[in-house]
């Protein structure tokens, strides 16, 4: 949307297997902009959105991990619905006091025990990170967060940042090993400082200012950063990423 001062809300809708029935839809939003990025539903059927919202009174849920809008123009916010669309049954806020989310928003994943992963983009310095996680230290001028949540959105299990000390995209994809012990994450930068690990494909970019592709590879907990690879030319944007059993990482983009 081009006018700013536009409200526009998330919604969701579920179809029958064939497309043929609109089974049920719902709206979900504050007073402002809002746009969903990501859904996912888990192995007990609960439906699991990530987007932004600009609403300081976007519906949160009394017991979630964060009832209060943080400020800056957009907070992430990771709500859960029953599999009708009927109930909220978990929405939490997500973010610090600058801009959590561009348009893109944030992606998810959910492991087999539940537990739902989150990445995206951050400006701020006060994001909620946790301790003894691979990075706790905001690194100037944008980085990409991933954080792990209990499937209630109650707890925080773990939130770190990766990034460089230039811009870290919001263009961001996650996928887990299907042996769930390591999460995938690819998506942009202009940091030439972005954190690679020895022996990796490649481990430098060329010092301009467009986007490169990144790759990169965490345990479950966010404490170790196991491999992390630029795939990159003068221009390289990933906007998907996938996993095979093997555990070969496949990337797509432009």
């Amino acid at each position: 949307c081009k006018d700013k001062k536009q409200k526009s809300d998330v919604f969701i809708a579920k179809f029958n297997h064939d497309l043929k029935t609109l089974q049920a839809a719902t709206l979900i939003g504050g007073s402002g902009m809002e746009g969903a990025s990501s859904i996912k539903v888990d192995n007990n059927g609960y439906v699991f959105i990530a987007g932004y919202t600009e609403s300081s009174d976007f519906p949160t849920t009394e017991s979630a991990f964060d009832t209060s809008y943080n400020g800056g123009k957009r907070d992430a916010f990771l709500i859960k619905l029953d599999g009708k669309l009927k109930t909220l049954l978990a929405s939490t806020f997500f973010g610090g006091s600058e801009n959590e989310a561009r348009a893109s928003g944030p992606e998810i994943e959910i492991d087999k025990d539940g537990n739902i992963f989150i990445a995206g983009e951050t400006g701020s310095e006060d994001f909620p990170i946790t301790a003894g996680v691979y990075d706790e230290t905001y690194n100037d001028n944008r980085d990409i967060y991933i954080a792990k949540f209990n499937n209630e959105l109650t707890t925080l299990l773990a939130s770190t940042y990766l990034g460089g000390k230039d811009r870290d995209y919001t263009q961001v994809s996650i996928a887990l090993s299907h042996d769930e012990e390591h999460l995938c994450i690819a998506g942009c930068t202009v940091s030439q400082d972005f954190p690679t690990t020895p022996d990796a494909y490649q481990r430098q970019i060329y010092p301009d200012r467009s986007g490169k592709t990144f790759i990169s590879k965490l345990d479950v907990n966010l404490r170790n950063l196991s491999a992390s690879t630029f795939l990159a030319g003068s221009f390289a944007m990933a906007y998907s990423l996938a996993l095979d059993k093997e555990g070969n990482v496949f990337v797509g983009g432009h």
